[in-house]
């Protein structure tokens, strides 16, 4: 990023400033895709995956869908999108979850069947509260077999998980979740996809689909910590396996209850652990202690921790356990097994007094 700020042309521009910028958008444009085993032009940048998912979802209407199935456990981001989807008097569906908040994939085959066409299917890759992971495969081969669209959302998931980005029609990230800026993304559109409209309008950017000038520091900055993320990910994974294990056994004396998939699931994000605490009611009052004694974890979404209301996913998934405190505690390249320790020992703490 550093070396992107020497280069202030506007990529718009014809003159040589704007054109060297343009270059360097290109490149990370490139370095994106192959890295994702994608066309470049199948990569539009934005701002982040809620701009993206927005844009879905307008392209989705626009475009003739009449009913979107998805579950009441997506992110936020993704549930208000479709809230102003449903507006337009189309259909929303939402799929039946498993237990542990898993998709009970024959109920969305059953929905697609019996659903007013054309549709699309809204799931997330990996649930950032839950660290669910989906099958990407198999709910694709369901949609392919129906004709329904497929989106993705990939933000918990890029730059840590691989997968055929063209079993979906949509997939959207965000750099921050890949220890990029904020406030920049991407959108990948499958070539398949014929009906593209754009949400923001304005000048020729992003092949006239993304008016606004593309933003030539953070966009590179995207590129590197994917690439970055990437070469990282398979240590990164075993590792962080090891210390969410290590983090249950500490946690075993004070009866804490996983919440999501079982924490030695192959199919869950090991960099994600969400208990419920029995003996602790207050939510709030517990993470502003944790907060005090310089643990930084979550109720739920950081999109949504600003409000004291109970996680959406846990009041929807175990409406008992709303009752009771829960928190998120996310994992990534730089958490040690000795915080893990310390966060155990702070909470054991905290709940004595």
């Amino acid at each position: 990023m550093m070396q992107a700020m020497d280069i202030w042309g506007n990529p718009s521009s014809l003159h040589g400033h704007g054109r060297k910028a343009k270059v360097q958008l290109e490149l990370s444009r490139r370095r994106i895709a192959s890295l994702l085993e994608v066309l470049p032009a199948e990569i539009y940048f934005t701002s982040g995956a809620t701009e993206s998912a927005n844009w879905v979802f307008y392209m989705a209407q626009k475009a003739g869908i009449k009913t979107v199935i998805t579950s009441q456990i997506e992110h936020k981001a993704t549930l208000e999108a479709i809230r102003h989807f449903s507006a337009r008097d189309n259909r929303v569906e939402y799929t039946h979850l498993k237990h542990d908040g898993n998709y009970d994939l024959q109920h969305i085959e059953e929905l697609i069947v019996s659903a007013e066409k054309p549709v699309l299917v809204s799931l997330l890759w990996i649930n950032n509260e839950l660290g669910n992971i989906t099958r990407i495969s198999e709910v694709s081969k369901i949609c392919r077999i129906y004709d329904a669209l497929l989106y993705i959302d990939g933000a918990q998931a890029i730059g840590k998980y691989q997968a055929d980005f063209h079993l979906a029609d949509f997939i959207a990230g965000s750099a921050h979740k890949f220890y990029g800026p904020k406030g920049t993304g991407f959108l990948f559109v499958n070539r398949r996809v014929q009906k593209k409209f754009p949400l923001i309008a304005g000048g020729g950017q992003e092949r006239s689909l993304r008016g606004g000038t593309e933003s030539t520091i953070l966009i590179p900055g995207m590129a590197a910590a994917l690439e970055y993320s990437v070469n990282q990910s398979s240590d990164m994974l075993k590792r962080l396996g090891h210390l969410s294990k290590q983090l249950m056994e500490h946690l075993q004396p004070l009866n804490v209850i996983c919440n999501g998939p079982d924490v030695f699931s192959d199919y869950r994000y090991p960099g994600i652990v969400n208990i419920s605490i029995p003996q602790e009611s207050d939510t709030g009052r517990l993470l502003f202690a944790l907060d005090m004694a310089n643990v930084a974890v979550s109720a739920g979404s950081a999109c949504n921790s600003g409000s004291l209301k109970p996680s959406h996913v846990i009041s929807h998934l175990y409406p008992e356990r709303a009752k009771v405190a829960h928190v998120r505690v996310s994992m990534g390249l730089d958490t040690t097994l000795e915080e893990v320790r310390q966060f155990a020992d702070i909470l054991t703490r905290l709940l004595k007094t």
